[in-house]
């Protein structure tokens, strides 16, 4: 079945849920987790006061990531299984995150991609957009997106 689950984290509580239903596919099938994270190297740029040097946003960009990926990887760890961390980046959100997560399943053989989307509709959708939408309008890979848990009807996250 599934060889190799990359399974999309950032800092939302909806990124837990993801992560646990990955996790629930890779001890069914066997297969090996991958926790990849987009780092948005403008945002960097803009915190460290300017568009610094693309080798200083690489760093920056690394640190951020394995930071955010530090607790969902001791919560795989908890769950006995392993996982490999991935820091991509993108100079953009979004549709650029989107890209960075499909670019890199795809090189690296995944067969499955974990994604969670916190479910919003209407002006909020039309104004944060969803990488979670664009993942599936622009992956070939099987994806799973996992909706966050509701909290009194509205979406959580």
């Amino acid at each position: 079945m599934y060889q190799h689950i990359v399974v999309a984290v950032d800092d939302s509580a909806c990124s837990t849920h993801t992560l646990v239903e990955a996790m629930r596919f890779a001890r069914a099938t066997g297969a090996s987790l991958t926790l990849a994270t987009v780092v948005n190297f403008l945002e960097l740029a803009v915190e460290a006061g300017g568009r610094p040097d693309v080798s200083v946003l690489d760093v920056l960009a690394h640190a951020r990531g394995s930071a955010l990926l530090e607790p969902s990887l001791a919560h795989v760890a908890a769950e006995g299984l392993s996982a490999t961390p991935v820091v991509l980046h993108s100079w953009g959100g979004g549709k650029e995150i989107a890209f960075a997560l499909v670019e890199y399943a795809k090189t690296s053989g995944a067969d499955l991609m974990v994604i969670g989307t916190h479910g919003r509709t209407g002006l909020r959708h039309l104004l944060l957009g969803s990488v979670a939408e664009a993942v599936m309008r622009e992956s070939s890979l099987t994806t799973l997106v996992v909706r966050a848990p509701t909290v009194g009807g509205a979406a959580g996250g």
